[in-house]
């Protein structure tokens, strides 16, 4: 039973990360942006 809920918890959490990494790559692209367009000026 305790494999059983380990292997659950850890999938859930894949699935979830592949939208948080989505979400974070496009945060720290914007973040470069915002981060460059001062110096680019």
């Amino acid at each position: 039973m305790k494999r059983e809920r380990g292997e659950r918890s850890m999938n859930i959490p894949k699935m979830m990360n592949r939208k948080k990494q989505r979400q974070m790559t496009k945060a720290i692209k914007r973040a470069r942006i915002m981060a460059l367009l001062p110096f680019v000026k």
